[in-house]
């Protein structure tokens, strides 16, 4: 008779020889695939194994990996039928699957929420609502996914980041963008683009990765608050050297003033006015919130601004200053089959065109709208004589989702989106300074995107993610200190 010792340590050895069996083969295949297999395919795989094992290991590694995926993963699309996938679906993929399975394994989170996601809800709520009336079904699924990936990336962030990992967050996004920002710089000196960006006589107006200079201005505009307002409010800690992480803040604060001062000039560079009315209105919100905690660097600023500002206004050439003022001169009421078209005015009436269709299709559907999506579909029944080629949107992103959404679809967007400003207009106000300069960066980001959505629709090219990143570390600021004041009370 086998001793049961014996016959567990028999079982164990099988067990182990078939494993290292196994392991050779499985061995002995990757090195038969690396010998055969081309150097880029090769590399693109051991890049995409460590980055699988960096998820599993740590989700929160995937917002890393997006910092840097939004601006140059269109670089590589895939296409699967009438969908094109971008590098930064698979990772928002990759990062909601390693959620779910360590969530599955451990037990041991608990959904963080709030009023913020009760109105998440009711917004994605409208937006499944928007399905019913649909016809061009793809059109509808693909501005439905973009919200979902909106929604779980800003629930990921707020209940799995850490205090202590923003700065790196933040510091992969200033990074990202001050990458795409020299290399739209380059673009408009070397004069590198389509005939149609022609600007300023030799120069092209720049658009980065994104093919077009108004998404590219768009991402950059998002990006320039967070970085002015760490420079504003986290300049004492660049030269702080009894502070323990004073390296680590100084660090930051340099990455932050260089990329305000390559992404400022890259947006210029842009001649997107819709991303220059978005920066004026991020300043505004930035100093209205902030009110005596940057005075000082105000009237710095403001002595600076009335010394140099007329010299370096007098610099700028014509061209571009008509351009800028030339957005003043919108026609809205008018009719715009009447208006002779120019090269002028023909961006700014084609605009209007597009906005006239949005109101007619309100006027349609004024309650749950055309149905989600549906805008390029339900054009040509609404479309102007000579402008009978949508542009995908409405260009004007408020108009765009009354015309899809209806009332009912315009009102849960705005709720949301004040519910965002709200919060981050708190952490900006509240008596943690630590975190202040978020809910300040976020309130400048709000403001940026609202404006700039007047003229354009920011949430295409993955922008989105970048507004669920950004929003929801001011969520977790939010809970944070919400944390620290009941830990107080007790």
């Amino acid at each position: 008779m086998i001793h049961p010792l014996a016959a567990i340590r028999k079982v164990r050895l099988g067990l182990q020889t078939r494993t290292l069996s196994l392991s050779w083969a499985g061995l002995a295949a990757i090195a038969f695939i690396i010998a055969r297999a081309p150097l880029k395919l090769c590399a693109v795989g051991l890049v995409g194994i460590i980055t699988i094992i960096a998820l599993v290991i740590h989700p929160v590694t995937g917002l890393f990996l997006l910092a840097f995926t939004i601006p140059f993963g269109s670089l590589y699309p895939i296409a699967i039928g009438s969908f094109t996938l971008d590098i930064s679906d698979l990772v928002v993929a990759l990062i909601m699957l390693c959620w779910y399975l360590r969530y599955t394994a451990t037990r041991q989170d608990r959904l963080e929420g709030g009023w913020w996601l009760l109105a998440l809800g009711m917004l994605l709520f409208t937006l499944l609502l928007g399905l019913l009336p649909t016809t061009a079904l793809s059109e509808a699924i693909k501005e439905l996914l973009k919200w979902l990936e909106f929604a779980v990336i800003l629930v990921f962030v707020v209940n799995n980041v850490r205090i202590e990992m923003i700065d790196g967050i933040i510091t992969a996004l200033l990074m990202a963008g001050s990458i795409e920002a020299v290399y739209g710089i380059y673009q408009f000196i070397t004069g590198s683009g389509p005939e149609a960006f022609a600007f300023l006589g030799s120069y092209t107006r720049a658009y980065g990765t994104f093919g077009q200079p108004n998404p590219f201005a768009g991402y950059l505009g998002l990006l320039l608050p967070v970085a002015y307002c760490i420079v504003l409010m986290r300049w004492p800690y660049a030269a702080a050297s009894k502070n323990i992480s004073a390296p680590r803040n100084a660090i930051l604060w340099w990455i932050a003033l260089a990329a305000t001062c390559v992404m400022f000039a890259a947006l210029l560079m842009s001649g997107s006015r819709g991303a220059l009315a978005g920066l004026a209105a991020g300043i505004v919100m930035v100093i209205l919130v902030a009110g005596k905690k940057i005075w000082p660097v105000l009237a710095m600023l403001l002595v600076v601004t009335l010394l140099l500002g007329p010299a370096l206004l007098a610099r700028l050439p014509e061209a571009y200053i008509a351009r800028v003022t030339d957005t003043f001169t919108l026609p809205l009421a008018s009719n715009l089959e009447a208006i002779e078209i120019t090269d002028a005015n023909f961006s700014l009436i084609e605009r209007a065109a597009h906005w006239q269709a949005a109101w007619h299709m309100f006027e349609m559907h004024p309650w749950f709208g055309v149905g989600l999506g549906q805008y390029t579909a339900v054009y040509p029944l609404v479309a102007i004589p000579r402008w009978a080629n949508p542009l995908g949107h409405a260009h004007n992103y408020l108009l765009n989702t009354l015309a899809e959404g209806g009332i009912v679809g315009l009102v849960t967007y705005l709720v949301f989106q004040v519910t965002l400003l709200v919060e981050s207009v708190r952490t900006a106000i509240n008596r943690q300074k630590q975190l202040c300069w978020l809910g300040l960066a976020a309130s400048g980001t709000w403001s940026a995107l609202f404006v700039h959505n007047l003229f354009d629709n920011l949430y295409v090219h993955y922008l989105h993610l970048i507004l669920a990143i950004l929003f929801g570390l001011v969520l977790l600021a939010r809970k944070q200190h919400k944390s620290t004041l009941n830990q107080v009370k007790q």
